[in-house]
């Protein structure tokens, strides 16, 4: 749920709501039925459940790194490392686990599901959100966007959520923040 919270929230307010919660949802089935495949096929053990939700997590987090692949991420809330290497950290996991478990050891995870949904994120990324959120070849729109004040109180803003989390902020703090966001995101829309 942290991850959930940590990264849909970021990604529902720049795809919007209704594309948020419809990625999600065929995500969770995705990785639902990837999950039906590996019990069955892989393990030969079709009774397995799983409902997907963790695997819809996995998606997501996919592809928020690969939209943000050098934006520094908190592996168990305490090693940062770039958003892609992160992702793709947990992508081998799972394959080491799915591998583990096809020859009778490993966990109780659905490590088919988390993959499943990491397949959903990446393909949802190369369809559409690549050509729709391209990042820019320079820094010119993000810094047309912000003055250097502007950059030096975000970055402080950013330091005090890590530090202190989101209900820290003050009512200030917060108008500040949705306001670069607005002025980044029609920057980033008008290119």
């Amino acid at each position: 749920m942290f991850v959930l919270w940590s990264f849909g929230t970021i990604l529902e307010k720049l795809w919007g709501t209704r594309t948020f919660l419809i990625f999600y949802f065929v995500a969770a089935i995705v990785a639902s039925a990837s999950h039906c495949f590996v019990s069955s096929v892989l393990m030969g053990n079709p009774d397995i459940n799983a409902l997907g939700a963790s695997g819809a997590v996995s998606g997501l987090l996919l592809a928020f790194a690969l939209l943000f692949p050098s934006h520094r991420i908190l592996i168990f809330g305490v090693i940062p490392v770039p958003a892609l290497v992160g992702a793709l950290g947990f992508v081998a996991i799972d394959l080491w686990g799915l591998f583990a478990q096809t020859r009778g050891g490993g966990i109780g995870i659905g490590h088919g599901a988390h993959l499943g949904g990491a397949l959903c994120g990446f393909l949802f990324w190369a369809s559409y959100l690549r050509t729709r959120y391209k990042r820019p070849m320079t820094g010119a729109t993000v810094d047309m966007a912000m003055s250097p004040e502007e950059v030096q109180e975000f970055q402080r803003l950013r330091q005090k959520l890590d530090r202190e989390g989101p209900e820290a902020l003050t009512p200030k703090e917060k108008l500040f923040l949705e306001e670069i966001r607005e002025r980044v995101m029609a920057a980033h829309q008008g290119r």
